[in-house]
């Protein structure tokens, strides 16, 4: 658990300090599923960190324009409720969050862990809780071109509840007043359960 929380505080602070990411090891076409290795999730509140790199060398999530946001910054943190629907697991923001919905399911097997993908869209509020109210922007996520739904890609922990991978399209944060924007075509998402989060980053 404690590794996870690291892992989360370690991607954020290389937000604010324009550190470049690693991508996740994501193969063009998936395999199919192996007997026995399925990926089991457990419905209930998860957070949901979406971060957008102001700078960047890594060629899988080019930066933001612009890199940084004036009174705000290139990430969201919010609350999810995650459920089972079909073959799908999908977490969606609470209606006074906003319209987050994030849809995934296991495309394939890897040595890093199961390999999922999907769709997001919608916006949801920056509930960050080490960030003043005041200073909490907000994320709106749309497909390239006039689609609604930005592509998602991830591995999922084999032994652990903890996924993390990329988001394709047309990403957004603005600042709480909505003066500021920036544009990121690709952000990455990490979603892990509020049980495994300090208290500090509960809200």
């Amino acid at each position: 658990m404690v590794g996870r929380v690291v892992l989360t505080a370690l991607l954020v602070s290389a937000v604010a300090c324009g550190a470049s990411p690693t991508a996740p090891a994501i193969p063009p076409t998936a395999p199919a599923v192996p007997p026995g290795r399925v990926l089991s999730l457990q419905p209930g509140t998860y957070a949901l960190d979406l971060i957008g790199f102001g700078i960047s060398s890594d060629p899988e999530f080019p930066p933001c324009d612009p890199p940084f946001l004036q009174g705000g910054r290139t990430a969201a943190w919010t609350t999810v409720s995650l459920d089972g629907e079909q073959n799908d697991w999908v977490a969606r923001t609470s209606t006074s969050a906003g319209s987050l919905e994030l849809r995934f399911h296991q495309t394939g097997d890897s040595i890093r862990g199961f390999i999922v993908s999907g769709w997001i869209s919608g916006k949801a509020a920056d509930a960050w809780g080490p960030q003043p109210s005041s200073d909490r922007g907000r994320v709106f996520l749309r497909g390239p071109g006039s689609t609604d739904r930005a592509v998602v890609q991830g591995v999922a922990d084999r032994s652990t509840t903890f996924l993390t991978g990329s988001v394709s399209g047309e990403i957004f944060f603005t600042n709480n007043e909505s003066t500021a924007l920036s544009r990121c075509t690709v952000v990455m998402w990490i979603l892990q359960p509020m049980s495994d989060l300090s208290s500090d980053r509960r809200n």
